[in-house]
């Protein structure tokens, strides 16, 4: 999030409860948005941040898969984490998708969210 913000970026948390989601130290991240009723569209960029009990939950989501698998097909720059949700909602690694776990991932997707669209992917939907 302060990598975002410092780019004079703002970050929207979207999660699958209302209340927010709990991390694994135990901090509650209140939600902006949920994504049964905030589609991916209206955002320049998605970045899906879970650790291995978040991603078992987004994967078997389908308003969360929807809402990547949007972001893929409008082009969008798509920051993933999530190895089942991947899966399950198709971001090969290509053109603006961007594997956050590896090295150096949150600054890669920081530079592709500032591109914008990455036109070359609407060719291969």
């Amino acid at each position: 999030m302060a990598q975002i913000e410092s780019e004079s970026a703002k970050a929207a948390i979207v999660t699958l409860k209302v209340q927010g989601e709990v991390d694994s130290k135990g901090q509650l991240h209140p939600l902006d948005m949920a994504p049964r009723a905030s589609p991916s569209v209206p955002r320049d960029a998605v970045m899906v941040w879970a650790g291995p009990d978040g991603d078992q939950k987004l994967s078997s989501d389908s308003h969360a898969v929807s809402f990547v698998m949007d972001a893929v097909r409008h082009c969008k720059a798509v920051g993933i984490a999530s190895h089942a949700l991947a899966g399950r909602a198709g971001p090969d690694v290509g053109p603006g998708i961007v594997d956050l776990a590896a090295r150096g991932g949150v600054k890669e997707f920081i530079t592709a969210a500032c591109t914008g669209r990455f036109w070359e992917r609407e060719a291969e939907q």
